[in-house]
């Protein structure tokens, strides 16, 4: 390709070429005023989600389909089309993208790729097998070369682990900083959006950012935060949990399935991760109690047993005296009666001596 045809893809596809400037005075420091500042909206990837400029998130548990994802999303961009996250009439040519992988092969990736029907001439990969991928680390000064000479409209680094350096503590605050503040200044000196994959804890119950792994400093830097699960109906869910230039509770959160490593759209939801987090807790509480019954259940269990003996219908004093020689407390058969009446089982009618009568209803 000449150069003056690569320069205006380059245009195309998103990528800016930095502007030079001499950034120190006569003594060595320089500052901007407000004025001088860039007063351009914010630009969009895939709009809502993924912004031009800034570290962009993936998180996910294994198994749940963050690898896919990532390819989906490289390979409708190689093609020019709007990705699965959300349709974009602004989208109308290829775009040059570009993955760095630490630990799949280059034949597992192209054939993900390819199954995703990605336009391969339109995809750099560094793969864990790879002659650059040991070089690559958010310090490296060869990453800024690679940037310059392929100019992709999109990075991805999976996972985040591989590319961080052999020497950051991801424990540590100021080491996690130090490491991806490289990352987003590239990220804002060429308008490039990056995505880093990363693994989310074993911790029961938690979402957002105490659902980070090792470090949850990388959720403060990053200026957008996708995070995967499944429903409680085992679907796959992908959430945005965190925006900084958009009201993420307002960007619906995608159902999706995996067919034969391709992601397919399959409908939105308002829940977010904590939303999906609680309905899981519920469920295991609610199976728990089916599997060990509460004091109160196994009292409204006997309720229902007596009045299948008494054909539907009880007087409440024998209901009670029953009860009562079960070893159930005056509290516990009264609870019991008005969870059954507020769910529908039972009704308390009076008979014509004011007596009370509980009746079994059809439900």
């Amino acid at each position: 390709m000449k150069d003056d045809q690569k320069s205006q893809a380059a245009v195309t596809a998103g990528y800016t070429e930095p502007q030079q400037m001499d950034l120190f005075s006569d003594d060595g420091i320089y500052m901007k005023t407000a004025s001088e500042l860039d007063n351009s909206p914010v630009e969009w990837l895939v709009p809502g989600w993924i912004p031009k400029r800034g570290i962009t998130l993936l998180c996910a548990d294994g198994g749940t389909g963050k690898t896919f994802i990532w390819i989906s999303l490289l390979a409708s961009l190689s093609r020019g089309e709007s990705t699965f996250l959300r349709y974009d009439p602004h989208l109308h040519s290829a775009h040059t993208v570009m993955c760095f992988s630490g630990e799949d092969p280059e034949n597992i990736i192209r054939a993900r790729l390819e199954k995703a029907g990605a336009d391969l001439k339109n995809v750099y990969v560094s793969a864990q097998d790879s002659e650059t991928s040991h070089d690559i680390t958010f310090q490296s000064s060869q990453l800024e070369k690679i940037i310059r000479k392929y100019q992709p409209a999109i990075i991805v680094f999976d996972p985040l682990q591989s590319f961080i350096g052999s020497n950051v503590d991801m424990s540590r605050r100021n080491q996690m900083r130090s490491a991806l503040k490289p990352l987003g200044f590239l990220s804002s000196k060429y308008n490039l959006p990056v995505l880093i994959i990363m693994h989310t804890n074993k911790r029961p119950g938690e979402s957002g950012r105490d659902k980070m792994a090792d470090s949850s400093d990388i959720w403060d830097q990053a200026r957008s935060v996708m995070m995967c699960g499944f429903d409680e109906n085992k679907q796959r869910y992908i959430s945005l949990e965190k925006s900084s230039y958009a009201n993420h509770m307002e960007v619906p959160t995608i159902i999706f399935s995996l067919d034969e490593g391709k992601v397919h759209f399959v409908e939105t939801t308002p829940k977010k991760m904590k939303d999906f987090v609680k309905d899981a807790r519920d469920q295991r509480k609610e199976a728990a109690q089916l599997d060990h019954p509460t004091k109160k259940q196994e009292c409204a269990n006997e309720i229902l047993r007596i009045l299948s003996e008494y054909n539907g219908e009880c007087p409440g004093e024998i209901m009670v005296g029953l009860l009562s020689e079960s070893g159930y407390s005056n509290k516990t058969i009264r609870t019991a009666r008005e969870d059954l009446q507020k769910t529908g089982f039972i009704t308390n009618k009076k008979n014509s001596e004011s007596r009370t009568i509980i009746h079994r209803t059809e439900k």
